[in-house]
């Protein structure tokens, strides 16, 4: 019987038992033809109720037969109730009633019905081990009922209508949708994985199958995401999607992803935290772990599913399948970089006989080419017909990305990408792609006795420049930590100690120059994407945060310990949560200053008074960055561009403004990202500009000074042509991203020049390969000290010792990350639904 049969009977019955009260009070006023009116209401509706059991149950029921002694005690009482005192037979009735409520209740078996409505067959996997589980279900009836769905034109109507119901697995049996009406069916439980309703704007689902309107039709609307959350972190809008809004339960990874689900929707209300656990809303979002993550685990693909080229090209045995997954945003990033890559392996490949490439491009990239790279479109073109010829490559162009990742054993492509999160659970090998793949890229870096110390970006380790020798020599990989780019972003050099100060991660490292020694200091509490200006005042390193934060840290860099402390910003400043504040900063007389991000404000904090005061430049201008000398303070304004001094005494004036000639317009970003007082000028330190702008302090004349050739400077699209800054006595150092070199500004000799220094042997570099990977937690092989070839070596060789580890680190901040989550997810809808039901 299904739930809400059940419930309409138990609703007649209840009726029942209040008419049961009422026929009381009729035979104690002595009002006969009412008592006998509603006696027989009461036998039309036990008549109804055993009707539908036996309809539904078949003959022979309890129920059914306690309802027939239920009629027998109504006729008598309709019978008798003028010549004989009816309490009697009124107290056996109302004993019968509660008897057939508890045998409706408790003895007759419930059906539940339950609805699965995917749109896309490519995105069925989010729901696959859910439905496995629950057809298991004696006591369920499952359906599958592929949904239609169109793209829109551009006013926002349907362009083309699409059903995809005979693309699932031959394994899943489908209902129509044409065949199945919600509104009649009212299924117990519907399962969702789109969320948007008419929110998106390129396709959208029927509208009859929007969520907010399918709610009605259910006890219980469950939205389970199609995606892969990447180090669980999802656009905000995502929190606030229709599906998530209207879905009685929201399924997610993962506790942490579950905290960003539950803020996102607190903030959207304006709740605080107390008032919003106590509402109730919480309980709405369920950490139960990915099905899309079973499949993977389970490794088990539908063979029926894999076209015959795949299979002859694969062969038997098995070849290696090499995955690589090319995204839309490395596409519009790096377009030579990637058709570069392609090229290359139309060249390897054929070569290897024991493996097999399959490369999945972003379905929407021959478009994306067309319309924003045409140029590219017949470079692009040729390598697909390529592809499609070469006897040991696969092109997939198909919508299905998980009959990919189930046939690979080892993953090359962006780190960023939601498939990345899904092949990482089988600990397979995986290479992520650099297509800018030049010596250094971005470095934090600080000099300490003819050494300047580096942490490497695309390594995460530390490596040591000897100034003399020119000589790079590794000095250790951060043990422990997860390997990503941008972990620190500055550095401090204090005593015989450097400082790197975190950026993409939650602690500083600070390294031991004399003995090499590592140690991380965790910063509790440090938002994950804030960024800090570090300003040494004394032994203290003073933290402020680029965002808006309350909180900054003060490291005691004698003893490396951390004190959080807050950071109230003065009120004239005017920032709201979120937005950048601070962006650059320095010590200038005992007293830290900072500027504000694009406006006119000079923060100038004093340590000892734990006070601020802010002095504002009363012209046009957007602050970006700061230097000092002895006696003034100078700042670069980026619109409009020009330099200004500052000090106590005469405040703000323009010292040069006519920068016209020098600027780079093309629209992405600055010329000039950096100031630094050097002799008697003040330098600035092009981003994308071919030289630097030297400016005389006391006249204001400028000049172009040039930084150096086309391969020192690249194409310096990637943050610009430094990838790292530091100073010592006699040198402003700044790191080349395109090669092995350093410009040097001589601060005697106002020049700049080059440093060239010696790159590392193929032997030491893969030495270096193998400490990173042993010292990091998530182990994944990088372009940037793992070549093509030697990564197809190892996975062909199988060489690979990293596994459980990665295996480990990709399941670790998952939920039921064993393959049951689809197992668990039903366990609890289902006794969600008994809960709800009794």
């Amino acid at each position: 019987m299904r739930t809400q049969i059940r419930q309409q009977l138990l609703e007649m019955t209840d009726s029942m038992l209040e008419a049961a009260k009422t026929l009381d009070e009729l035979y104690r006023k002595k009002e006969y033809a009412q008592f006998k009116e509603l006696l027989g209401i009461v036998q039309e509706a036990a008549l109804t109720v055993g009707n539908k059991i036996e309809e539904t149950e078949g003959e022979g029921t309890a129920a059914v037969s306690q309802l027939e002694n239920l009629c027998e005690l109504v006729w008598g009482l309709y019978e008798n109730v003028e010549t004989e005192n009816p309490q009697k037979r009124m107290k056996l009735m109302n004993k019968q009633l509660l008897q057939i409520r508890n045998s409706i209740k408790y003895d007759i078996p419930v059906t539940y019905e339950v609805a699965f409505l995917p749109y896309k067959a490519s995105m069925w996997d989010s729901l696959e081990s859910i439905w496995m589980a629950a057809k298991e279900a004696p006591d369920c009836n499952c359906r599958v009922i592929p949904i239609p769905y169109f793209d829109r034109k551009p006013d926002g109507t349907p362009r083309n209508w699409y059903d995809e119901s005979g693309e699932f697995p031959g394994y899943v049996p489908i209902t129509k949708y044409t065949e199945y009406h919600l509104e009649t069916e009212r299924p117990d439980i519907i399962f969702i994985h789109n969320p948007y309703d008419d929110q998106n704007t390129v396709t959208s689902i029927h509208p009859d199958y929007y969520s907010r309107k399918i709610r009605e039709y259910t006890s219980l609307l469950v939205y389970v995401p199609y995606f892969v959350a990447n180090n669980d972190s999802v656009n905000p809008l995502q929190c606030l999607t229709s599906g998530v809004l209207y879905a009685h339960k929201t399924i997610l990874q993962s506790d942490k992803l579950r905290d960003v689900f539950i803020r996102g929707l607190r903030e959207a209300l304006d709740m605080s935290e107390e008032r919003f656990r106590n509402s109730g809303l919480e309980d709405r979002y369920l950490a139960l772990g990915s099905p899309k993550l079973d499949k993977m685990i389970s490794g088990i693909y539908d063979a029926d599913g894999i076209p015959e080229p795949w299979k002859r090209k694969i062969g038997s045995p098995k070849k290696k399948v090499i995955l690589y997954n090319s995204t839309i945003v490395e596409l519009l990033n790096y377009t030579e970089g990637v058709m570069k890559k392609l090229e290359d392996f139309i060249e390897i490949f054929p070569q290897r006989d024991d493996m097999v490439l399959l490369w999945r491009p972003h379905p929407l990239s021959i478009s994306t080419i067309e319309s924003v790279r045409p140029h590219y479109e017949k470079r692009y073109m040729d390598i697909v017909e390529r592809f499609q010829t070469l006897p040991n490559v696969i092109y997939d162009n198909s919508q299905d990305s998980q009959r990919a990742l189930l046939l690979a054993d080892a993953y090359i492509g962006d780190e960023t990408s939601s498939m990345l999160k899904s092949f990482g659970v089988t600990g397979k090998p995986i290479l992520i792609t650099d297509y800018n793949n030049t010596r250094m890229g971005t470095i934090s870096c600080a000099v300490q006795e003819d050494i300047l110390w580096m942490f490497h970006h695309k390594y995460n380790a530390v490596f040591k420049l000897h100034l003399q020798t020119k000589q790079i020599e590794f000095a250790g990989a951060l043990e422990g930590a997860e390997s990503k780019n941008y972990m620190f972003k500055n550095a401090v050099a204090y005593g015989q100690k450097i400082f790197f100060i975190p950026y993409f991660c939650d602690c500083i490292l600070v390294v031991d120059t004399k003995n090499g020694n590592m140690e991380r200091v965790v910063l509790e509490e440090k938002e994950l994407n804030n960024q800090y200006i570090p300003i040494l005042h004394g032994k203290k390193i003073y933290l402020f945060p680029i965002l808006l934060s309350s909180r900054r840290f003060v490291i005691d860099a004698e003893d490396n310990t951390v004190e959080a402390a807050e950071c109230p910003l003065p009120k004239e400043l005017g920032y709201k949560n979120e937005e950048p504040v601070f962006v650059d900063g320095l010590l200038f007389k005992e007293h830290i200053f900072l500027i504000c991000d694009n406006k006119p404000f000079l923060a100038e904090y004093a340590p000892e008074t734990d006070s601020w005061e802010v002095h504002r430049y009363k012209g046009t201008a957007a602050f970006y960055r700061i230097a000092a000398d002895d006696e003034n303070i100078w700042i670069m304004s980026n619109n409009p561009v020009m330099l200004l001094r500052w000090n106590k005494e005469e405040g703000f004036s323009v010292v040069s403004e006519d920068f016209a000639a020098y600027h780079i317009l093309d629209g992405s970003s600055p010329a000039f990202s950096g100031l630094a007082c050097i002799g008697d000028s003040v330098w600035f330190i092009p981003f994308q500009a071919d030289h630097f702008i030297k400016i005389d302090r006391k006249t204001g004349k400028h000049a172009k000074v040039p930084v150096g050739t086309q391969e020192l400077l690249g194409n310096g699209k990637e943050g610009g042509f430094f990838g790292g800054r530091c100073h010592d006595e006699d040198y402003e150092y700044l790191f080349s991203r395109e090669s092995d070199k350093i410009v040097c500004i001589d601060k005697n000799g106002n020049r700049a020049v080059s440093m060239e220094f010696v790159p590392f042997m193929e032997n030491q570099q893969k030495e270096i390969m193998e400490s990173v990977m042993q010292a990091s937690v998530n182990p994944v092989y990088r372009e940037s000290y793992c070549s093509l070839k030697d990564f197809l070596d190892i996975v062909a060789q199988g060489k690979d010792i990293h596994i459980d580890k990665r295996k480990g680190f990709f399941r670790g901040n998952v939920n039921f990350a064993d393959g049951t989550a689809g197992k668990e997810i039903w366990k609890h809808m289902k006794e969600e639904l008994e809960r709800r039901s009794f």
